[in-house]
């Protein structure tokens, strides 16, 4: 029987951050648990997680990479009567009969197993051998260092890494500081006056005295009272501010990230980060007022308690125990639920995000019921969740509250005898009573910074997996290759592998000369708008490279690069705005209006934007009834104004009528300072072209102009158009 957990397995543990990330982190608990440590962001990455998660392939190329030897085996039960089994190891199996899973195996013994589960709700338990054996599919995958490993600890930014925002703020949180002081300074003040009113202005009848004193305390609660009104306008100053700086940071960041991260992730993953940022911005603010504020209020109150009676203080500070005890027996509860609020928050976004993308099918099938059931039961989770989390919470509050009450009574009570027995007046314990909350209140706020900081280090943790993703060198850096006139494009031995799967692209040899117009055609998913994208840097190469001029893009400043070649995706997005801010969207000059009118009129859609009810000055938000041909031209017309000498139109007419895209193209042909790569689906481009490339299974297979293809009846091209015509 496993007696104890090593400290050792608890160390290298990690949890998932999101639904999908068990392999990566399975795989990080292995890199800990050898002295290493890598963020699930580079981990995945590197194992080339996608949406549905990390394959077994992806661990063990992922674990190569960083210097493991690894091999995978479809076992059965007998695996574990081996003696000697190398552990750690990970252990693919189908949790709760419905979810693909990784565990690690940290250790056999037995009848039972270590396991480390990614999942935040689980982390490190002992497991029976027959219940794993039960959820099981077989897969393991055993991971050792080799001579190429060397520890590596990548930088690991907690809390503090967000300090910096918060110290430029100091003036702020001066203020907020030194009217917070001047609270309890009015406080002790105050106090002091009630004794004296009790124990010598009272028993002596000074009248014309209690009018002076009640009109300064009057005159003292006042202002303390506008202290108050500053110090809370000062605290939504400061988080207005943090809100700001750690929200846009975000936003710039994400912006700045390449296309993959978007490809591998569920939108409601990264939306829901904003929300994490508030959690964070909440905990900073207290841990910083805690740390100045409340720690000097304690000190200044406490002596101030200290030197009114000694023997009430020590009566006092023996409560403080209790309200830590409380505290300390909910922390894991906590730290587990606010996880569980976290995804569950992230997993309802995703679906309700999801949901409205596919509204169109979703009402073509009728499933609106359906999608609701979804919905509703996703809902229900999340605020089941909430429910726990507030649950727990109310049930700490009210113990710490008991604890509070209880102190009152016993300090009255203990305050009472010392009356009695003439060692304390009335006066003193009123003012003692009236100022212990000044000194309770500051522990409480201390010894609670622990709920906020455990919901703010999860918060961090999350935002912290999308700023360890390396953004795009976007930059307008001078030392990096600058674009002149493009004269060619060349691919050499180019090959594209995404999510460790089979080759999208295969040893691609072409070249591209300036002002030429060429089309890419080819089934579909054989890899044309995969190269296109290659071509401006959305994704990398896995072997080979992409030259312009003979540099490889890899060298050339980005934005250039994108500035010079434009590439227009099949999915057309129109931005919110009006139709004129979104022909002129990513122009870095202002455009002549004249220029606008006969782009728009050579792709054949000024007169029908002119019949919208503001012309180009109407709002496309407002305005519903553009069809998917109108936004294809817009589109396409917002391509032309940006002047970028390359153009890669990616079924740019699809939505058209055939008599429309012959003017369209017929004019596009007549470009001629522009090389122009049409992706199409239709002989009707492609015949007019300079040159055609003709793409299968991720290969070229045939170029040249239309009649040399279609003159040879065994072309594939051929083949591809001949039902066509």
């Amino acid at each position: 029987m496993i007696n104890k957990i090593s400290k050792k397995y608890r160390q290298s543990y990690t949890f998932q951050i999101e639904n999908k990330d068990c392999g990566v982190a399975a795989l990080s608990s292995i890199i800990k648990y050898y002295g290493s440590f890598y963020s699930l962001a580079t981990l995945r990455e590197l194992a080339q997680t996608s949406k549905d998660g990390t394959s077994a392939l992806g661990i063990i190329k992922a674990a190569e990479k960083i210097g493991f030897d690894t091999y995978v085996i479809k076992a059965n039960q007998s695996l574990f009567k081996i003696k000697d089994l190398e552990t750690p190891f990970i252990a693919h199996v189908i949790k709760d009969r419905k979810q693909l899973h990784y565990y690690v195996v940290y250790e056999i013994q037995h009848n039972y197993l270590v396991i480390g589960d990614p999942d935040p709700n689980k982390k490190i338990f002992k497991m029976e051998l027959t219940t794993f054996l039960n959820e099981w599919t077989g897969v393991t995958i055993f991971l050792k260092p080799n001579g190429k490993y060397n520890v590596f600890k990548e930088r690991n930014a907690g809390l503090f890494s967000y300090f910096p925002i918060i110290i430029k703020q100091k003036i702020l949180i001066l203020k907020i500081i030194f009217s917070s002081l001047m609270i309890s300074f009015i406080s002790i003040i105050g106090s002091f006056f009630i004794q004296q009113l009790i124990d010598y202005y009272i028993p002596n009848k000074l009248l014309n005295q209690l009018e002076i004193i009640t009109l300064s305390l009057i005159t003292s609660y006042i202002i303390q009272q506008f202290f108050f009104f500053f110090r809370d306008y000062y605290l939504a100053q400061l988080n207005q501010r943090l809100s700001f700086d750690i929200a846009f940071s975000y936003l710039r960041h994400i912006l700045n990230l390449p296309l993959n991260f978007f490809d591998t992730r569920q939108t409601g993953e990264i939306t829901s980060r904003f929300t994490d940022g508030n959690i964070i911005i909440e905990a900073l603010a207290s841990t910083i007022l805690s740390l100045f504020l409340d720690i000097s209020t304690i000190f200044i109150v406490g002596t101030f308690l200290f030197f009114q009676n000694k023997q009430l203080f020590a009566v006092t500070l023996l409560s403080m125990p209790i309200y830590c005890i409380i505290i300390s027996c909910f922390i894991k509860t906590i730290d587990k639920l606010n996880k569980r609020v976290f995804e569950a928050n992230a997993s309802l976004n995703s679906a309700i995000i999801d949901d409205i993308n596919g509204i169109e099918t979703i009402k073509s099938l009728t499933a609106e019921s359906k999608c609701l059931k979804q919905i509703k039961t996703q809902l229900q989770l999340y605020l089941l969740e909430i429910l726990k989390l507030n649950k727990t919470s109310t049930i700490q509050s009210s113990l710490k509250q008991t604890t509070h009450l209880v102190l009152n009574v016993v300090i009255l009570w203990f305050g009472s005898k010392l009356i009695i027995n003439d060692l304390m007046s009335i006066g003193l314990l009123v003012a003692y009573t009236s100022l212990l909350v000044f000194f309770t209140s500051p522990l409480e706020n201390i010894i609670n910074l622990q709920s906020k900081i455990q919901s703010a280090k999860v918060a961090s943790c999350r935002m912290k997996e999308v700023f360890n993703v390396k953004a795009e060198n976007n930059k307008h850096d001078e030392s990096r290759h600058q674009l002149g006139s493009i004269q060619t494009i060349s691919c050499q031995n180019l090959t594209l592998n995404i999510d460790n799967s089979k080759a999208i692209l295969k040893d691609i040899n072409i070249t591209i000369t300036a002002n030429e117009k060429i089309c890419f055609v080819g089934p579909s998913g054989s890899g044309k708008t995969s190269l296109a994208k290659l071509f401006v840097r959305f994704y990398k190469p896995t072997f080979g490279t992409i030259s312009i001029d003979n540099c490889p893009i890899s060298k050339i400043n980005l934005v250039k690069l994108r500035q010079n070649i434009h590439y227009l995706p099949q999915q057309v997005y129109l931005f919110k705005g009006t139709i004129l801010e979104n022909l002129t969207f990513g122009a870095e000059q202002i455009i002549n209006f004249e220029k606008i009118k006969n782009i728009c009129k050579m792709i054949c859609i000024y007169d029908e934007i002119q019949s919208l009810p503001l012309g180009f000055n109407t709002e496309i938000s407002d305005f519903s009834g553009l069809s998917g041909g109108q936004k294809q031209r817009i589109a396409l017309v917002r391509a032309l104004l940006t002047e970028s000498p390359i153009l890669i139109l990616d079924e740019a007419t699809s939505g058209l009528d055939q008599l429309t895209e012959k003017r369209i193209i017929d004019y596009l042909l007549t470009l001629k300072n522009r090389t122009i790569i049409f992706i199409a689906h239709r002989i009707s481009i492609a015949r007019k072209v300079d040159r055609i490339i003709v793409f299968n299974q991720g290969k070229v297979i045939e170029e040249g102009t239309h009649s040399e293809l279609w003159n040879n009846e065994q072309s594939s091209y051929h083949k591809l158009f001949h039902d066509e015509l």
